[in-house]
């Protein structure tokens, strides 16, 4: 495999993890808007099976690949792909909180917790 290619798929494999990290994102948000009054160990159970599925689809996004060469016998190939893939999902990481801070809302909140500190 070539070192362009390791580049694509490894970008190809970092947009998947962040597509995910997205929609987990938005269901979670989703779930706490719906107002469940789940207590005890059934308030949990569903978070914590979501993170074991999450820790599994990571593992498998990052490392599935690399470690699918590395038993093929590709051993360089396979440690390029896991270090541009990691590298990947910390760039894009780097621009999604970029993003957040140059495109935050200015909320009243903002305005007001400013304003007050200042009349003291």
């Amino acid at each position: 495999m070539t070192t362009s290619k390791i580049r694509i798929y490894s970008l190809l494999h970092a947009l998947a993890v962040v597509g995910y990290v997205v929609a987990i994102g938005y269901f979670i948000n989703f779930i706490s808007s719906l107002q469940t009054n789940f207590n005890g160990p059934w308030a949990i159970v569903p978070f914590l099976l979501l993170l074991t599925f999450s820790v599994a689809f990571m593992g498998v996004a990052i490392f599935g690949r690399p470690v699918y060469l590395f038993v093929s016998g590709y051993k360089k190939e396979s440690i390029q792909f896991a270090l541009y893939t990691i590298a990947f999902v910390f760039i894009l990481t780097v621009l999604v909180f970029s993003a957040m801070a140059l495109f935050r809302p200015l909320t009243s909140n903002a305005i007001t917790s400013t304003s007050t500190s200042t009349d003291r």
